[in-house]
């Protein structure tokens, strides 16, 4: 009974652990790293998940909860049962070790997978976390464009009648809309004037390539323009 409330015990805090993770690392997504909800709300959840699944099998494996065989239920009632199978002949029978070796090698297996798997989403979260921030970072004063690149028109400050809300573009958090501005991006016609070298250009300084692209800000930018 100590052993298996003790693996309860165990398992329940883990399962907790795994949430509060998940449930941190949404908030992260959403609040900090400006993803939007449902991108937020998919990874916190499947980081949950795995917390949940993979912590207990980790670090609960030592409670199992077993009983030595032959002593469970033994009592009164059961002698005669054990008089009887010691008396009668019965036919070799592999050892417990040797009939568990193969249940114990299929759990040892799934939980080293189900280990590897939360590694690789773990370190998939952690790439994009690390890219998103990195986007927000202003671009280095002394990089200098290369043969596939040319720098599109940069202002100073917004024209009269102030800035674009860049916002409104799919993928422009506020961060992101900060960082164009302090590289000379106020208005949607700046955007939507890029070719191929000025997208070069951009996505170079922003870390971050294919976002332009992918997110269709030309596109977009265009639309916004016309109003």
């Amino acid at each position: 009974m100590e052993h298996a409330g003790s693996k309860n015990s165990c398992a329940l805090w883990c399962m907790i652990i795994g949430g509060a993770i998940g449930l941190i690392a949404f908030l992260l997504l959403l609040l900090v790293l400006d993803w939007r909800l449902l991108s937020a709300l998919m990874l916190g959840g499947a980081i949950a998940a795995v917390g949940v699944v993979v912590f207990p099998l980790v670090f609960c494996s030592n409670s199992t909860g077993l009983v030595e065989p032959g002593t469970a239920g033994v009592g009164a009632g059961t002698a005669p049962t054990v008089a009887a199978a010691a008396s009668s002949p019965a036919a070799p029978s592999p050892s417990p070790s040797a009939a568990d070796a193969p249940a114990a090698a299929s759990v040892a297996k799934k939980t080293a997978d189900a280990a590897e798997t939360g590694k690789a989403k773990a370190s998939d979260a952690a790439e994009a976390s690390g890219a998103a921030v990195a986007d927000t970072k202003a671009p280095p004063a002394s990089a200098a464009p290369s043969a596939d690149e040319s720098q599109p028109e940069l202002l100073k400050a917004a024209r009269t009648g102030g800035a674009d809300d860049l916002k409104k573009i799919k993928g422009v958090g506020p961060q992101l809309e900060k960082t164009l501005n302090e590289m000379g991006f106020f208005h949607f016609d700046q955007i939507a004037a890029w070719g191929a070298k000025e997208v070069a250009w951009v996505d170079a300084r922003l870390k971050f390539k294919g976002r332009i692209e992918r997110d269709e800000w030309i596109k977009q930018s265009k639309a916004l323009a016309k109003g």
